[in-house]
């Protein structure tokens, strides 16, 4: 806990709105906001939550279950392990003459589980319930109840739960990986189905994972019915161990019902509320496990606000946030200079999913204080750095919270302080739209941007923002707006006026620009490209080679122009694209074409053309590349081969490459031989020309090569075995003759080997270039060369 805190706030003003002195128990706002405060602050004596469950990650997917008489249960269970399960089973007495329950059950007694992870994944699931529940620090014990099967129209309407063990705390059903249809686990309250677990058949994870439910034993409950498959589970009793049985809680007002009511109770003047957690966390562990990361008493309490919220009707749910808020303080250490703060918030769903970060927040949060703190207890244990350096000392303090607002409210809250994202979601979420609405959303967007830094520094957007934007100027259809959106302000922003909206960012500072391409094509196929076209094009050339967000500026720039090209029909806007095309690619050598990742295309589109200029340029540079590096380049254009070899110039990339073919498969179409006749050993030429004959062996005497030391040979040795082999295959070993230091080289098969490989590859590569570009591969008079 940092002593300093008071010092570091003397000026009252504490992070995201708290005011007063470091002494003072900061109050809510709002009646309804202060009642939720306080009953959360019963969350150590009565923890509220009615029924939970999910994922039991903890639990391995297979229990390696044996059940006597039946043998290996597989999972999911086959029909045949089903039927033999249920024959040995015992009809559920449960039901209390509500309706026939079909659920068959089979006595702890009868089962074991060979699989050793089972028991510690039971004991750790226990855990983080105790822990969810209020028993901190206590071991539960679980207790097997019964195994549940249940086929089809296996079911029970009602089940009052009893209890077969007086200290039962909660039950626990354990759904094993199961394949079925219908059978949801329903929790009743006031003869309402409140809770609803599908154990994971909704998002396909119920035949691959177990899942886990937990409600109160006396909790009224139904499974419906099984249309189809089996759905087989284990029911724990979660109980006290004796010594703890004075620790036990009452539940006759759950705290979640109590939240509920409230909740449903808030007035505008409620408009939102914050939860700061106590302990700290990573944001690793929030996006994996969501609210399941959190501890102790933040567990109790955020649990309790989420189910509350689940039960209050519609129009009165919240929206709830979980969100990391760092406060930063620079002091120098001058007299009458001011400390420097900003403060900065990163958003995630309360499912653990990061929604950005804003930067620079201005956002007041309405703090809860349920433990009734002071404001330095409350902030000095959340000091994470104090540094001095040059003069100047760097303080930040940083926790989590629950930031709570209605649902009602949220597109007005989200374009007040959330990310940028999370506002053009929210708005799209409402597409159609139509363009007055759109016109608003960029000028708050604007707005929201310029409370940071002015338009002409703005942070730019995201590519998912810009790509929903894209689609909402569709849904518009307003050519005003599609140039407000792409107007090149490089040289107007001393003339614009506010409010100035949101621009789209060049093209080239715009991580994954390949998912711009279809909406952009959209664009320009639905509106007149003199509307909009020239500011479009500055968007394309406003690539900033220096940024370290682009990989190979120019080339992405062309791909990117080449794709949206090639998605247009003929038009203004496919003509302006192509003389940019051609420009850049007559800036080309015979590297940058070879590289290039879209060449095929690029020689589709100028085979297309009638610039006579860019077709020469062009083919010139191919007609340098040596014909043994074109593979790549011909491999790429061969699927717009039909357009390629319209020009002859172009198309004689094919021809040049199947002569080298030739050559090459003739020159290695023979049988085995130890010649290796391109092989290179720079450093004795003696050993090189060994290398090129038909000998298998060669020794390395003081006539070749003089050793000073048998280590010495050794050494030359192993550094011909490191040393790459350039057109050879060989080992080496280093011995001793009449006290004279050797080496013997010994050639292997590897190279042969690799070289049959090559002839096969290229053997194949003239095949498919005969299919595809025709000519004659075997060379005019020419021996005629097998293909096979």
């Amino acid at each position: 806990m940092s002593a300093k805190v008071g010092e570091d706030f003397e000026d009252g003003k504490w992070p995201f709105g708290f005011e007063g002195t470091p002494e003072d128990v900061p109050v809510p706002s709002g009646n309804t906001v202060v009642q939720i405060s306080k009953m959360l602050s019963r969350a150590d004596e009565q923890v509220g939550e009615y029924s939970f469950g999910g994922q039991a990650k903890a639990l391995p997917a297979a229990p390696g279950l044996v059940v006597d008489g039946v043998g290996s249960i597989p999972v999911p269970l086959t029909t045949e392990r089903a039927q033999k399960l249920i024959s040995v089973c015992e009809q559920s007495p449960s039901g209390h003459n509500l309706d026939t329950n079909t659920e068959k059950n089979v006595r702890p007694t009868q089962a074991r589980f060979e699989n050793m992870a089972w028991q510690s994944g039971i004991e750790k699931l226990t855990h983080s319930i105790a822990d969810r529940l209020g028993y901190q620090c206590i071991t539960l014990q679980s207790k097997l109840y019964k195994l549940l099967v249940s086929g089809e129209q296996g079911h029970f309407v009602k089940n009052l739960g009893i209890k077969k063990e007086d200290d039962t705390i909660v039950t626990l059903v354990i759904q094993l990986p199961s394949s079925y249809e219908g059978g949801d686990l329903v929790i009743w309250r006031g003869g309402e189905g409140k809770f609803r677990h599908d154990s994971g058949k909704i998002d396909g994870t119920a035949t691959f994972l177990p899942h886990y439910t937990v409600h109160y034993p006396d909790a009224e409950h139904t499974v419906e019915k099984i249309t189809k498959g089996y759905r087989f589970a284990l029911v724990y009793s979660l109980c006290l161990p004796e010594t703890m049985r004075h620790r036990k809680k009452t539940y006759d007002v759950p705290l979640s019902e109590d939240l509920a009511s409230a909740i449903s109770m808030m007035d505008p003047e409620d408009d939102s509320f914050a939860l700061l957690l106590s302990h700290e966390y990573i944001s690793k562990n929030i996006e994996k496990m969501d609210i399941e990361a959190l501890k102790g008493i933040d567990s109790v309490r955020v649990h309790a606000l989420e189910e509350a919220n689940t039960l209050v009707p519609a129009a009165k749910k919240l929206k709830l946030f979980l969100v990391r808020l760092a406060h930063q303080i620079y002091v120098k250490q001058v007299p009458r200079v001011d400390n420097k703060h900003w403060e900065s918030m990163c958003w995630y769903d309360i499912n653990g999913a990061c929604l950005g970060q804003v930067e620079q927040s201005t956002m007041v949060l309405n703090f809860l204080n349920p433990a009734l703190e002071t404001l330095s207890q409350i902030w000095a244990r959340h000091e994470v750095n104090r540094t001095e350096k040059y003069g100047a000392i760097h303080i930040e303090y940083a926790a989590y919270a629950i930031v709570a607002w209605p649902a009602a409210q949220h597109e007005d809250k989200a374009l007040a302080f959330m990310p940028i994202d999370v506002v053009v979601d929210t708005v799209y979420a409402r597409k159609p739209i139509d363009a007055a609405t759109l016109r608003n959303l960029l000028n708050d967007i604007g707005t929201r941007l310029d409370e940071g830094r002015k338009y002409f520094n703005r942070d730019d957007l995201s590519v998912k923002s810009f790509c929903l934007i894209c689609e909402m100027l569709l849904d518009a259809r307003d050519s005003e707006l599609v140039k407000m959106f792409f107007t090149d302000t490089s040289s107007k922003f001393g003339s614009l006026e506010p409010p100035i909206p949101v621009f789209s960012p060049p093209f080239g500072r715009l991580k994954n620009w390949a998912s711009l391409v279809p909406v952009i094509t959209k664009i320009l196929r639905t509106f007149d490209w003199k509307d909009y076209g020239e500011d479009l094009l500055h968007r394309f050339g406003s690539w900033n080679k220096y940024d370290i967000k682009v990989y190979d500026h120019e080339e992405s720039r062309m791909r990117m122009a080449l794709q949206i090209v090639d998605g247009l029909d003929n038009g203004a806007a496919q003509d302006a694209l192509l003389r940019m095309i051609f420009q850049m690619a007559e800036a080309l050598d015979k590297e940058d074409i070879r590289l290039f990742r879209d060449v095929g295309l690029l020689l589709k589109w100028i085979s297309r053309s009638s610039e006579k200029t860019v077709i020469d340029k062009v083919s010139t540079i191919l007609n340098q590349i040596d014909p043994s590096r074109l593979g790549s380049v011909i491999e790429k254009s061969l699927p717009f081969w039909a357009d390629i070899e319209k020009v002859e110039e172009l198309a004689a990339i094919a021809t040049k490459r199947m002569q080298w073919l030739t050559d090459q498969i003739e020159s290695m179409d023979k049988p085995f031989s130890w010649e290796m006749p391109h092989a290179s050993f720079p450093d004795n030429n003696k050993v090189e020309i060994f290398l090129r004959g038909p000998d298998a062996t060669m020794k390395v005497t003081k006539k070749v090569q003089k050793f000073k030391s048998f280590q010495d040979a050794n050494n030359y040795a192993a550094k011909w075995i490191r040393e790459e082999q350039v057109n050879a295959s060989f080992e080496t070993e280093a011995s001793s003759t009449n006290a004279d230091a050797v080496v013997t080289i010994t050639k292997t098969r590897k190279y042969f080997n690799e070289c049959q490989h090559k002839l096969q590859a290229y053997k194949t590569e003239l095949n498919q270039l005969k299919e595809q570009c025709g000519g004659d591969t075997n060379g005019g008079d020419r021996k005629r060369i097998r293909l096979e």
